[in-house]
């Protein structure tokens, strides 16, 4: 028999058995046919789209020529476009615009070993090690997924690879599942006391500010002084490492290109010059310019993004204040999301670690507690399910109300919950 605490379920793992015949038919019926189903749609987006990716025409041409251009000692033209695009027909293949890197230079070195391999050959060993990424992500992870194994064993195993997001990031030869990792690795290190272990691997998660920097300002405002430490250790000495690599001229160029990018806020026609499509993004940002396309400028667009986000930003810094570190960093993450500059579907995969262990908690409620379980399962719907990418900001929005509203300020060690009441 399980025990509940009054706001989480702890299952030990022994009793799987127990859980599963407590768990609603339903509960079990959707648990293993919606993966199957995502499953099934991403092996056929895979048949679609990998003869474009073999064409060059991936997100990982940017990432393998920018590691081609440090390799080779262009380093300086690493943010011009002309460069970019000139080098990207020539290694990859002649496309009609160039995908730009707008990443720190730091995030170029990664990508170094790739660059001396053909781009196809490259491909496929990026793939090979996303998917070993992907794996450890999971091993770390999974001992925080019991309810789900009990449910059905498969289940958690199920939701990593099914997930839309992760597909897609597979699929584009992204590096988001490098930041599944790190803040994989950084949730475990708040598990054990170690917040500056945490704070260092999220400033390595830098190549991915628009995500890093909200998480780190959240916990300047929770007075997570030892995580910020490790945070500014690490993301300080990356910052170096990339003026190094680019030069300061470069270092200003970078800096003034996403100052200006699609925001409304620069001058002259290099804002335009780079194809971001706002209404692809699953943020705030992309909801706000949805909405408003056709009423609003990109300068109110950006404007009014920023208070909302702002807002938005207040409210989860106060909502979360009296949370145990690790559950106040579950909660960054799905902020961050909210609020970042730009996110894509392929990003989406770090919310694997909030959904799926919020999931884990909630999964065998019942009645009015069933909310937290449903909300996770329709964000773990929503990417593949969402008519228009902007709309995805909604219910993750929701979702992070929701979740504070009815959060507990703190939880009780193993001793406490074991003489709980039964369920």
């Amino acid at each position: 028999m399980w025990k509940y605490d009054g706001e989480r379920l702890n299952l030990p793992s022994s009793r799987s058995e127990g859980a599963t015949r407590d768990a609603p038919y339903y509960v079990k019926a959707l648990a293993m046919a919606l993966p199957a189903i995502m499953l099934g749609w991403q092996i056929s987006g895979w048949i679609f789209f990998l003869p474009a990716a073999m064409q060059g025409r991936s997100d990982f041409r940017q990432l393998y020529t920018a590691g081609y251009m440090i390799r080779t000692g262009h380093s300086g033209g690493l943010y011009d476009f002309e460069a970019q695009k000139r080098f990207q027909d020539a290694v990859v293949s002649p496309q009609p615009a160039a995908l730009p890197f707008i990443r720190p230079a730091y995030q170029a070195l990664l990508f170094y070993p790739f660059s001396f391999v053909p781009y196809k050959a490259a491909y496929f060993l990026f793939l090979a090690l996303n998917l070993a990424l992907l794996g450890v992500s999971f091993r770390m992870l999974q001992p925080r997924l019991t309810n789900l194994a009990a449910v059905w064993k498969p289940l958690p195993v199920a939701m990593f690879i099914s997930f839309v997001p992760t597909g897609v990031a597979l699929m584009q030869g992204q590096d988001s599942i490098l930041l599944l990792l790190l803040f994989s690795a950084a949730l475990l290190s708040f598990e054990r006391d170690s917040e500056f272990l945490a704070g260092v691997l999220t400033g390595l998660a830098l190549f991915k500010f628009q995500i890093a920097i909200p998480v780190a300002i959240l916990f300047f405002c929770w007075k997570g002084w030892r995580f910020f430490r490790g945070f500014c250790a690490s993301g300080g000495t990356l910052a170096l490492l990339s003026v190094w690599i680019m030069g300061l001229a470069q270092t200003k160029a970078h800096l003034h290109l996403l100052l200006s990018m699609q925001t409304g806020l620069g001058s002259g026609p290099d804002q335009f010059q780079f194809p971001v499509q706002l209404k692809k993004m699953m943020n705030l940002h992309g909801l706000v310019y949805g909405i408003g396309e056709g009423h609003i400028g990109l300068r109110t667009t950006t404007l009014l993004t920023l208070m909302l986000s702002m807002f938005f930003f207040c409210w989860v810094a106060f909502a979360s204040s009296r949370l145990r570190r690790d559950d106040q960093f579950k909660v960054a993450i799905a902020a961050a999301v909210v609020v970042s500059y730009y996110m894509f579907v392929h990003d989406l995969v770090i919310l694997l670690i909030p959904v799926s262990l919020v999931l884990n908690e909630t999964i065998l409620f019942r009645g009015k507690r069933a909310w937290p379980a449903l909300l996770s399962a329709c964000l773990f719907l929503a990417p593949a399910l969402v008519s228009s990418a902007y709309l995805f900001s909604i219910p993750l929005g929701l979702f992070v109300f929701l979740w504070l509203r009815n959060a507990p300020a703190e939880h009780p060690p193993a001793q406490a919950v074991a003489g709980s009441c039964a369920v």
